[in-house]
């Protein structure tokens, strides 16, 4: 027997104590698939899935005869230190990579030498073709499959997969074996394979642009298997979930499984971009069920020029707001989606994004992903790099909530753009700065009533407030100043290409924060001295006592750590003016008294269970759902 060895390391997430991990489910397809077929279990013995870098070292492994990496950017680099080593103790063992960062490219084999076989695009059949031609036969038959032979290098034709082809690792027990461990599980749910859109820097999308449904059966039986597993939390991993119809029929399976077991409780998932009455049904189904509160709304931008270079349609405004009023209908909070760095967006149209969508009544959260420059899209041809003027940055991806001991093993291998032609670094920069702010205290809501009650009655819009804001505390020497410089420097090292992308504290747990999450910590920390250093800027739309009674209001209502009861007099009825679109701000004397329904023993509790868990469904802020509200 020829012993084979599949590896996809994988990022753990949560804190040294409560940790987490994705079942590897790209390998466990390919040995799912390989394993079904006659002839593979009586040539090759599939000896181990190695998902955890800290269970690897190429002396556990016993006479590897094939060892296949699972490749991407997060563990791209360690991946190859890995084949190293393993191709030193064992010359003979044949290494292959796979996965989404692995191009079809022959250049690619010539810098790997101590790789034998690149596989790209779909594995499953490249993988079992392989081990059938290995046991001799010729390797020219095996499709998608990049080898060397007589001083060359050959690139077979790219193949696939029919949907109907492929082989559950859940249902097929490949997956029974790492069910002895005493790990807490995600796994992954595939109902389809591909995706009808080709967003220039998504890679999701497959070679052909087909879209392939995975028989809604084998799905049902792979949710039957995780219910009996007892596994929490599931991700989807389609990009569109809720655009067909039989979406409906796999969500309404997922939440009478919870009924009825209790198992999966949670599901995280890309809904679909077209919000047609399928995806309707489908959310209000996964959310009656508890499964999950939010939803995306994903723009990636609002600049026009921006979306016709990286070839995406957005919805219009108007049914964006249509969505947003839909969702909010049966107590969904969606969400938006923008990307900082793609082509054409400059500074203004970034930021101006924001106020736009606020606008179009995105009042919840605005959620700031960076670019990342990924093999296999259209991004990543030489032609657009040029044509845009994309400067990157070669670094660990942006990953968050991981134990930071953690972080050392991931892999630089992410291409994060920090520059266009359209937006200098120092605008980036200036452009991150401005999100974090609007993140943490508009939609996270530090300064959301402040804000909202300047633009009603003083026409000052959300933009001008919060970049004015940016630039009063970059130039001031009080404290929160002081804090704004501290993740500016952050910004500037990564965009330096000198530090990752992360915000640390140990007072808040040994965790990794987004940075508007480590910012709205900060704030949290010490909100007395945060609103102090707000109010002299404050003071240039309105006077000093009204300044006073509003940050006293904004500071009530804020969800902070260590706040059992608290309670204020003021001479104005907030409550009912910013429940209300057109209610007038009325005089009245009130005593506002707030009740949180939890305390924290530690900020670092604080921050898992309410900036991690519920930052983006208003876990921030004071309200009937998480706290008792008095006004007499």
């Amino acid at each position: 027997m020829k012993n084979v060895y599949l590896i996809q390391f994988g990022a753990e997430f949560g804190d040294r104590n409560n940790q987490s991990v994705f079942f590897p489910y790209a390998i466990g397809c390919l040995a799912a698939y390989a394993w079904s077929k006659p002839g593979i279990g009586e040539t090759y013995e599939l000896k181990d899935l190695i998902f955890r870098r800290g269970d690897f070292h190429a002396a556990m492994l016993e006479s590897p005869y094939l060892v296949c990496f699972s490749c991407y950017v997060w563990n791209y680099d360690y991946n190859i230190l890995a084949a190293k080593a393993i191709k030193q103790s064992y010359p003979d063992c044949l290494i292959m990579f796979g996965g989404r960062q692995i191009t079809y490219e022959a250049s690619l084999l010539e810098s790997l030498s101590f790789v034998d076989f690149l596989v790209c695009y779909e594995g499953e059949l490249p993988f079992y073709r392989l081990l059938k031609e290995l046991n001799g036969g010729a390797l020219e038959n095996v499709p998608s499959l990049i080898f060397r032979k007589n001083g060359s290098i050959v690139c077979n034709p790219v193949g696939s997969i029919d949907a109907e082809e492929l082989v559950s690792p859940y249902l097929s027990g490949v997956f029974d074996r790492l069910l002895k461990r005493d790990t807490e599980y995600v796994a992954t749910i595939e109902t389809v394979r591909g995706c009808p859109f080709a967003c220039a820097y998504c890679d999701t999308a497959l070679p052909d642009r087909t879209v392939k449904l995975i028989p809604a059966e084998r799905t049902k039986r792979e949710i039957d298997w995780l219910s009996a597993h007892g596994v929490k939390m599931c991700f989807c991993i389609d990009s569109n979930f809720g655009m067909h119809p039989r979406d409906v029929e796999i969500a309404r399976y997922l939440t009478e499984k919870k009924r009825a077991v209790g198992f999966p409780q949670k599901l995280d998932v890309a809904l679909s971009k077209e919000k047609n009455a399928s995806a309707l049904q489908t959310v209000e189904l996964l959310h009656n069920a508890d499964m999950f509160n939010i939803v995306t709304l994903s723009v990636q931008s609002t600049n026009p020029e921006t979306l016709v270079a990286v070839g995406r349609k957005n919805i219009d405004f108007r049914s964006f707001r249509e969505s947003i009023v839909r969702y909010a209908d049966i107590g969904i909070k969606p969400f938006t989606e923008l990307i900082l760095g793609l082509p054409c967006e400059t500074y203004n149209s970034f930021c101006s994004g924001f106020e736009k969508l606020i606008h179009a009544g995105q009042k919840y959260y605005i959620e700031v992903y960076r670019c990342y420059i990924l093999p296999n899209t259209a991004l990543s041809r030489p032609e657009m790099i040029s044509r845009y003027g994309i400067e990157t940055v070669r670094t660990v991806p942006v990953l968050h909530h991981i134990a930071v001991e953690n972080m050392t093993g991931i892999s630089k291998s992410a291409e994060i753009v920090v520059a266009t032609a359209a937006m200098s670094r120092e605008e980036w920069v200036r452009a991150n700065l401005f999100a974090i702010l609007m993140q943490s205290c508009y939609f996270m809501g530090a300064l959301n009533f402040v804000a909202d009650y300047l633009y009603r009655e003083n026409d000052v819009g959300y933009r001008v407030f919060f970049e004015g804001l940016m630039l009063y505390l970059l130039g001031s020497d009080r404290p929160t100043g002081a804090v704004l410089r501290r993740f500016e420097s952050l910004f500037k090292n990564f965009a330096a290409g000198e530090a990752p992308l992360y915000y640390y504290d140990p007072v808040f747990g040994d965790l990794t924060w987004f940075a508007e999450e480590g910012l709205f910590l900060e704030i949290a920390k010490a909100p007395g001295q945060f609103y102090a250093d707000i109010k002299p800027y404050l003071l240039r739309f309105v006077s000093s006592d009204f300044a006073d009674e509003l940050l006293w209001y904004q500071q009530l209502m804020l969800y902070v750590p260590h706040k059992e009861a608290d309670s204020i007099k003021i001479h104005y009825d907030f409550a009912t003016y910013f429940s209300s679109q057109d209610a007038p701000l009325q005089e009245r004397s009130l005593r506002f008294t707030v009740r949180q329904n939890a305390q924290y023993e530690s900020l670092a509790d604080y921050a898992r269970e309410v900036v991690w868990y519920r930052r983006k469904y208003g876990g921030t802020v004071c309200s009937v759902e998480n706290s008792t509200i008095t006004a007499e």
